[in-house]
C-alpha cells in the first residue's frame, strides 16, 4: 500500500560538491579566482592560458587538443537541450564527466521512483506536482518583441543545465524516501554526471 510517510533522505555516493548548494559553491569560485575582464577588454595570452589549464586541471581525461577543438566546434550558450546532451555524451564517451547509467544519458531530468508511478497508475494518487514549480526562476523568459514575460523552460545553454540541475536536486528532497536502493544509485549517478556538465560546460564559456 502507498505510504506518504517522509525518512530523511540518504544519497550514498554523492559528493557534496553537488548538493543544494552547488550553485553558490560555482558563483564564489568565480569570484575568488580574480578572473576579472581585463582592462579596455583586450584578453590577455596568460589569462586565456590559466582558464586552459584550468580545465584541464580539473577534468584531467580532457586532453588539450580535444579541448582545443571543443573550444572551436561548440558554442554553448547557444546549443539547444539536444545539442547539449549530444556533447555531454561525447564527453562521457572519454571519462571526462562520469557516466550515467540510463540509456539514454543526461536526458532525463531525474530519476521518478517507481513506487510513486504504480501509485499514480493504479490512481491511488495524484501524480505529485510542484517539482517544477520550485525552480520558477528558470521558468521565465522575456519576450523580445512584447518585453513580457512567458512561461517556460529555459532551452539554450547555461540556464537549461541549471535547470536540469535544480530538478535533479529536488528530486532528492522530495521523492527520496521513496527510492529503491537500485533507483537511488541511478539517481545519484545522474546527478553527478548532470553537475560535473554544467561545471565543465561553465568552464567552457568562461574561456571563451
Amino acid at each position: 500500500m502507498y505510504s506518504t510517510s517522509k525518512t530523511e533522505v540518504n544519497t550514498p555516493g554523492l559528493s557534496n560538491d553537488y548538493g543544494s548548494s552547488y550553485f553558490s559553491k560555482i558563483v564564489k569560485e568565480r569570484q575568488e579566482d580574480g578572473r576579472k575582464g581585463p582592462e579596455n577588454g583586450v584578453l590577455g595570452s596568460n589569462t586565456l592560458l590559466d582558464r586552459k589549464q584550468e580545465i584541464l586541471n580539473k577534468f584531467p581525461e580532457m586532453t588539450e587538443d580535444k579541448l582545443e577543438q571543443l573550444i572551436k566546434d561548440y558554442d554553448i550558450e547557444s546549443m539547444d537541450s539536444e545539442e547539449l546532451f549530444k556533447l555531454a555524451g561525447k564527453l562521457m564517451e572519454d571519462n571526462v564527466i562520469p557516466p550515467a547509467i540510463q540509456e539514454d544519458g543526461l536526458n532525463p531530468l531525474f530519476v521518478f521512483p517507481k513506487e510513486l508511478y504504480d501509485a499514480f497508475l493504479r490512481g491511488e494518487i495524484p501524480m505529485p506536482s510542484g517539482v517544477v514549480s520550485m525552480a520558477s526562476d528558470f521558468l521565465y523568459s522575456e519576450n523580445p518583441y512584447t518585453g513580457e514575460k512567458e512561461l517556460g523552460c529555459p532551452e539554450y545553454g547555461l540556464r537549461r543545465l541549471q535547470y536540469e540541475n535544480m530538478m535533479c536536486q529536488e528530486a532528492f528532497k522530495r521523492f527520496g524516501s521513496y527510492y529503491t536502493e537500485e533507483e537511488m544509485e541511478r539517481q545519484v549517478q545522474l546527478a553527478n554526471s548532470k553537475a560535473r556538465f554544467l561545471e565543465f560546460a561553465q568552464l567552457l564559456v568562461d574561456y571563451k
